[in-house]
């Protein structure tokens, strides 16, 4: 706290016991600010961290129920399609793929046919592979109306056997927790 004088008369004993009163006052009220602050970013960050539990729970029951479902068919084209399912029940997307080495593709939504080249960078990967803005890629365009792709290998024991991929229609589509929940 800081008080000046345009003249040069001193302050006297009584002025300045008033100010150190007032900067105790004002130091206490400000203390009192800083912790309802602190206190509201606490319970904001609280509040984010159980909604991020919450989402999380959704996510893995999904996947819960849907290791169920797919579990109940040997058949190929049954799991294919169960498994667009339980992709479609935890990330939001227009457009997917699916193919195993040495089969044909199954698609779903939005035409999808994403290029070779970007295929063979997610098996090189090994793990999920966001493409945020196909339109600013060295990728070609893999649909109409595709903006963003996100792409999984599919691995059986440690071997990498095909790949899924799905694709927004917006840029910037898929999340760092859709990745892990992916793959």
């Amino acid at each position: 706290l800081y008080v000046g004088r345009e003249d040069s008369e001193p302050f006297s004993k009584s002025q300045l016991d008033r100010l150190r009163w007032l900067a105790e006052k004002a130091t206490l009220a400000l203390e009192v600010g800083f912790q309802v602050n602190e206190t509201a970013r606490q319970r904001r960050k609280q509040e984010q961290a159980v909604d991020n539990l919450e989402r999380q729970v959704v996510w893995l029951s999904s996947l819960v129920d849907g290791a169920r479902e797919m579990s109940s068919s040997l058949q190929t084209e049954v799991l294919y399609r169960k498994l667009a399912g339980v992709i479609a029940g935890v990330i939001p997307h227009q457009a997917g793929w699916i193919q195993l080495h040495g089969s044909e593709p199954v698609t779903w939504g939005r035409p999808l046919s994403p290029d070779p080249n970007f295929l063979k960078s997610v098996y090189q990967a090994g793990r999920p592979v966001s493409l945020e803005d196909v339109a600013s890629s060295r990728f070609p365009n893999p649909g109409p109306g595709i903006e963003s792709l996100l792409a999984a290998p599919l691995v059986a024991q440690e071997e990498v056997v095909g790949a899924v991929v799905v694709g927004s229609e917006r840029p910037r589509d898929f999340q760092g927790e859709q990745m892990d929940l992916f793959f």
